[in-house]
């Protein structure tokens, strides 16, 4: 596990601190101080809160699209007293290269599409919490932050297959990246299901689970 860039240090310092203070102020602060995603893809630190007795983890990654790259990195605060005990509360912060395509038109959306173990699809919007470091019409948007819950990190973490749209850019989550999240949900003491471990419903033995399922509700 790395230890996280000097920048990323200081990102960590504003989640556990967003978790105690207006998240909106928090983030404006952060973001004005000139906080930028500069993780490399599948890049986890530790950064150590001796005051606190906590950890704050992270986990960064670089899904692509059809238009170009774009950083989204998950971190989060573990209790060094209460070591099995998951986080309140994640965040996601999200930045785009400064060689990303400039044609591209940014707005202050983020939004996941996920595909379930069933292969039935949803949509988490987190445009609504999203803060970013541009005001409209004060230039393109560079990053955001965004704070999210345990259950939905799980979701995300749960999915089959996983897309999003970061700030007007549309990307696709590998494999690899999916299961790095899984795992990063483990350490948080997150259960999160592999999908690919779903029964089987339509196998005899899958139909019978998922009958026993149904019935059981």
């Amino acid at each position: 596990m790395k230890r996280a860039p000097a920048v990323l240090l200081g990102l960590a310092g504003f989640v556990g601190a967003a978790l105690f203070v207006p998240f909106a102020v928090a983030v404006h602060a952060q973001l004005a101080a000139g906080l930028y995603a500069n993780w490399t893809d599948l890049e986890t630190w530790t950064h150590p809160d001796d005051g606190a007795r906590e950890d704050e983890l992270g986990l960064g990654l670089q899904p692509s699209g059809p238009t170009g790259v774009a950083l989204v990195a998950f971190t989060a605060r573990v209790s060094r007293v209460e070591r099995r005990a998951p986080p309140s509360a994640l965040a996601v912060q999200v930045g785009i290269p400064f060689t990303a395509n400039p044609s591209i038109v940014r707005t202050p959306t983020l939004t996941f599409t996920i595909e379930n173990a069933a292969h039935e699809h949803s949509v988490l919007n987190l445009g609504g919490r999203l803060r970013v470091d541009a005001s409209p019409g004060a230039g393109p948007i560079g990053n955001g932050i965004a704070e999210i819950t345990p259950a939905e990190y799980q979701r995300l973490a749960g999915a089959r297959t996983l897309a999003a749209n970061v700030v007007g850019f549309d990307v696709t989550f590998r494999e690899d990246q999916i299961r790095a999240m899984r795992t990063f949900a483990e350490q948080l003491h997150l259960p999160v299901a592999d999908p690919d471990q779903a029964p089987d419903t339509g196998s005899a033995g899958g139909a019978a689970a998922a009958g026993r399922a149904t019935l059981g509700r």
